[in-house]
């Protein structure tokens, strides 16, 4: 766990230039270790940790600034 703390800084650093939002990053930065923590096993240290898991919060980070975000549903008179 302390290797996750150890790299918390720079994920959510790497978050926040791709998404150049605070709050946006810090979710992605939380997301991207949660992510990391459950798929620890696939970690064969072939290289790097810090590899490893930049190249899953590059991806992620990615992916996330290619959905757009969906804008919130004005309410109708049938979804009222």
């Amino acid at each position: 766990m302390s290797c996750f703390r150890r790299h918390h800084v720079k994920v959510a650093r790497w978050c926040l230039s791709v998404t150049g939002d605070r709050e946006s990053a810090a979710d992605l930065a939380q997301e991207n270790l949660r992510k990391a923590y459950q798929n620890l096993s696939y970690f064969k240290g072939q290289s790097k940790f810090s590899t490893w898991l930049y190249s899953i919060t590059r991806n992620h980070c990615l992916n996330a600034s290619q959905v757009p975000e969906r804008a919130p549903r004005r309410p109708t008179l049938t979804n009222w």
